[in-house]
């Protein structure tokens, strides 16, 4: 005798496989550590405005070939010379900022350009120069549109690096690479998030490094949810 599938759950089958999909897609992409983190004026918030909390004199340039107009945006231009890595330094109205219980730092930079910019984004500790005491992450944006680029603490360029310490970030750098063409980004945000990893348990995977058309809106969610499993591509 063939062994028979109630009608009711038949008919809740769509929406309890839905249920089932999408605390799966939460458990992948938010990677929460096991034990919180301590609470700081960070964590609390959840995120921190890092635009809207710097020092005084807060923003600066890398050499005289930068220009930084912060009416009614922030940004940078960019003349060709001899600066190896042209852009800015964003430093905190104290000694550091206390990031505490975040996880990462995200930029998002808009191309001014005529041509393909690489923006790098460097969150740094205090220490000698010979110990690299900082993280970075970069980003390719084609010319007129838009990019975002995470620096996860505990990650560079894209493997397991310096352990940064979020309660003492000293400072964050924008910055390109040299061009013999003038170069313009507007920074539309820099803001830091998401949750502190517990010892060991940094993200799965480093974050993406994309270009400003990354990704499709669009792509069906369970399609997304397939290769975050396969892992065919990072959270």
């Amino acid at each position: 005798m063939r062994p028979r599938i109630s009608v009711k759950v038949f008919f809740h089958l769509p929406s309890i496989l839905a249920t089932g999909l999408v605390l799966l897609a939460g458990c992948v992409v938010q990677q929460k550590p096991a034990d919180a983190p301590a609470a700081s004026a960070a964590s609390a918030a959840q995120s921190m405005n890092l635009l809207a909390s710097l020092s005084t004199n807060g923003i600066v340039p890398s050499s005289p070939q930068i220009q930084v107009d912060t009416t009614p945006a922030l940004v940078v231009n960019i003349a060709p010379g001899k600066d190896p890595y042209p852009g800015i330094t964003l430093q905190p109205p104290a000694d550091n900022w206390d990031l505490s219980g975040l996880g990462h730092v995200d930029a998002r930079v808009a191309n001014l350009g005529s041509n393909r910019l690489t923006v790098c984004l460097r969150i740094d500790n205090a220490g000698p120069w010979q110990d690299q005491p900082w993280n970075t992450e970069m980003c390719a944006i084609k010319p007129g549109a838009t990019g975002s680029v995470r620096v996860c603490f505990g990650y560079s360029n894209g493997k397991v690096g310096y352990a940064l310490k979020p309660a003492a970030v000293t400072r964050a750098l924008l910055f390109v690479g040299k061009s013999d063409a003038p170069q313009a980004f507007r920074v539309e945000a820099v803001e830091a998030g998401g949750h502190e990893p517990a010892v060991g348990q940094f993200a799965r995977a480093a974050p993406d490094i994309v270009e400003a058309e990354e990704r499709s809106a669009a792509e069906p969610a369970i399609g997304i949810i397939a290769k975050l499993i396969t892992g065919t591509v990072n959270p």
